[in-house]
């Protein structure tokens, strides 16, 4: 498959942690850039790419308490 994005909202009482986003363990930046992924207050947005059958994509960010 090509094209896949995983989308998620930051849940309420909670706050994103600048730069804590990652795709298989490689740093994201938060900006609209050339990597992969975007990160702030509203959410998560990450390009997974072409994914073949049998592949995985992992992808992890953090969130505070508030």
């Amino acid at each position: 498959l090509d094209g896949l994005h995983v989308i998620d909202t930051i849940p309420d009482g909670t706050t994103y942690v600048p730069g804590s986003l990652k795709l298989d363990a490689t740093a994201l930046t938060d900006g609209a850039d050339s990597d992969a992924g975007t990160g702030g207050a509203g959410g998560i947005d990450v390009t997974l790419g072409k994914i073949t059958g049998g592949n995985t994509k992992t992808v992890v960010f953090a969130v505070k308490i508030n």
